[in-house]
């Protein structure tokens, strides 16, 4: 139990407040993450050193998550690359740029970022010969970013992950979890690759301390 801190007055008044940390605030959820490989955008289908902007399909995935960015082609040594902007899963606005430089019929990058919105993007194809057919969708395996609503200080504030199958639980690291924990995203990944049924089981406890901060929640709803 993290408790509240010592102050005078005992309880804080309103302007003072109390921090996240101070809050004995677990958190249960569940994730039934989807796969789709074309799910953000389309870009066309272009050649060497094309430039693009993309048709966005879709600016809210089915949970907070990175973008999966697959260009497949003909060409022997091609590069593409991607710049997209949206927001996290706090409401703030973030910019990627992902890509490959020299793949044979092209090639795959998995982002770093969670977005829980995806406003707008481009994409640059290098300058090997041959067409290529970008798709930009979810990622499918154990990459894959999970957002979590709220912000947390470190691994240790996620206390239990869960993976479920068909077939039954998969181990999470028989039972070390840290490695599965992405803090500066505030996400945790999947302990196996996804196939659209797979559920994602997490219990934590955010020990985030948003003192000069303010909150640790801020979202707004989408418009």
């Amino acid at each position: 139990m993290a408790g509240i801190k010592s102050w005078i007055p005992d309880i804080k008044t309103y302007e003072q407040g109390v921090t996240w940390d101070e809050m004995d605030a677990y958190r249960t959820i569940t994730v039934r993450p989807a796969i789709n490989v074309r799910w953000w955008a389309s870009a066309g289908t272009a050649g060497t050193a094309a430039l693009g902007t993309f048709a966005m399909l879709n600016r809210l995935p089915d949970w907070p998550r990175n973008v999966n960015f697959i260009l497949a082609g003909t060409g022997v040594g091609m590069a593409g690359s991607i710049d997209v902007s949206g927001k996290d899963q706090f409401g703030n606005t973030i910019t990627e740029t992902m890509g490959f430089g020299s793949a044979d019929n092209g090639g795959t990058v998995v982002g770093t970022k969670v977005f829980a919105a995806l406003d707008s993007g481009t994409l640059r194809y290098g300058t090997a010969v041959g067409n290529g057919t970008p798709q930009i969708g979810f990622v499918p395996g154990t990459n894959c970013l999970l957002g979590l609503p709220d912000k947390i200080n470190g691994t240790t504030d996620v206390v239990q992950l869960g993976f479920g199958l068909g077939t039954g639980a998969v181990s999470y690291g028989g039972g070390t979890i840290a490695a599965f924990v992405d803090s500066p995203m505030h996400a945790i990944r999947p302990a196996a690759a996804l196939d659209g049924t797979a559920e994602v089981n997490v219990w934590y406890v955010s020990r985030y301390d948003a003192t000069g901060v303010g909150t640790v929640a801020n979202r707004l709803q989408i418009t």
